[in-house]
């Protein structure tokens, strides 16, 4: 369910601009927000926040929780800016210009999300490309795995989704930082597809994980899943 114009995303709740941004809204970010439970958490983070969805998802579905969005680059800023600023939640919402690695909050996160460019398969060629590029060089799994190491609260839990062939690469970075996963959710495009994309959740507790599956659409195209609209019902105005 990609929105590939400039034209501002409608949500039952908030509208989403996405005019300067070099990621547009995807299907991988709508998943990866409406999948994470956040229900319990007082203070989250979204890095590489982009247009701010994820982030303004998270505001919708808990009324109570402050919200920080860190974003590196300028032009995705602006639309992010724009649309907290529309939003039912702003007051909650607080947005931050910086690279991730750079930063140290001394309150640590209850929840620590992030649907990254690295997590793309491929890059577009064209300006961009470049915009992202940058993006890649700083926030991988990596270093992502480092931050939730310092920045996540004894309790917390970290969220992101990615391709299905990089599964064991990010579970030997978590592994690193002593995270480790406790709900895994396969994707699969269509019944008779192979899982494609992977929802991860992360804790420092050491658990058997509760693994699951979803397929998102049905043999037609646009034609949804019953799971994929009862995922993701309280957002979208189609379902």
């Amino acid at each position: 369910m990609n929105q590939k114009s400039h034209k501002p995303f409608h949500f039952k709740q908030f509208t989403l601009n996405q005019k300067f941004a070099a990621m547009k809204i995807g299907t991988d970010g709508i998943l990866l927000g409406a999948w994470a439970n956040c229900q319990d958490c007082k203070h989250m983070i979204d890095v590489g926040t982009g247009t701010g969805v994820i982030a303004l998802m998270l505001a919708q579905k808990n009324s109570n929780a402050e919200i920080d969005a860190l974003e590196i680059d300028h032009n995705a800023i602006k639309d992010a800016k724009r649309n907290f600023e529309t939003s039912p939640w702003k007051n909650r919402l607080t947005l931050i210009h910086e690279d991730f690695s750079k930063w140290n909050n001394k309150n640590r996160y209850d929840l620590i999300i992030s649907n990254p460019p690295f997590f793309k398969n491929s890059l577009k060629p064209n300006d961009d490309s470049r915009a992202i590029a940058r993006h890649v060089n700083s926030l991988n799994s990596k270093s992502l795995s480092k931050f939730a190491f310092t920045q996540l609260s004894s309790n917390g839990r970290v969220y992101l989704i990615a391709p299905i062939h990089q599964l064991n690469e990010i579970k030997i970075h978590f592994f690193e930082n002593h995270l480790y996963p406790s709900r895994v959710c396969l994707v699969k495009p269509k019944p008779y597809k192979e899982p494609h994309r992977v929802l991860l959740e992360f804790r420092r507790e050491k658990i058997e994980p509760v693994v699951d599956t979803i397929v998102i659409e049905n043999d037609t195209r646009h034609e949804y899943t019953d799971d994929y609209k009862k995922l993701t019902r309280e957002f979208y105005t189609i379902f």
